[in-house]
C-alpha cells in the first residue's frame, strides 16, 4: 500500500510504506505517531499495523475528517489501544488519541 496522501505526486516516500521505515529504521517502538491523511487514516494505520506488527506504537494522535472514519478507526483500535476523543472541530473534523494499553505492551 502507497501512502494515499503522496499518491501521483514526485516524491520518495510516495513509494514507500510507514512500517518499511520503521523497520528500516531498526525502531524497538515509536512513542507518538501523528496522521493527519485526509480521510486515508484507515489505510495508513492499517498499513502501519500490520506491516510491523513488533514494533509497539505507545499513542497514535489521529485528525479525522469524517465521521465514518472516527467510528472504524475507534471500532478497529479498542482492542489494543485506550481511546480519547480530543476535539470535535465539526460533525465530521475532530481529534483522537489512541493510547497503547499496558497488556498490549
Amino acid at each position: 500500500m502507497i501512502l494515499s496522501v503522496l499518491e501521483g505526486r514526485d516524491h520518495p516516500l510516495a513509494k514507500a510504506r510507514l512500517s518499511g521505515e520503521i523497520m528500516r529504521l531498526q525502531l524497538p517502538s515509536v512513542d507518538l505517531l501523528k496522521v493527519d491523511a485526509e480521510s486515508a487514516e484507515p489505510e495508513i494505520l492499517h498499513e502501519v499495523l500490520t506491516g510491523a506488527p513488533e514494533v509497539p506504537i505507545r499513542n497514535i494522535f489521529v485528525e479525522y475528517h469524517a465521521i465514518a472514519v472516527r467510528k472504524y478507526l475507534t471500532e478497529e483500535l479498542r482492542p489494543k489501544y485506550d481511546v480519547h476523543l480530543c476535539s470535535v472541530a465539526t460533525d465530521r473534523q475532530g481529534t483522537l488519541l489512541f493510547v497503547l494499553k499496558d497488556s498490549a505492551r
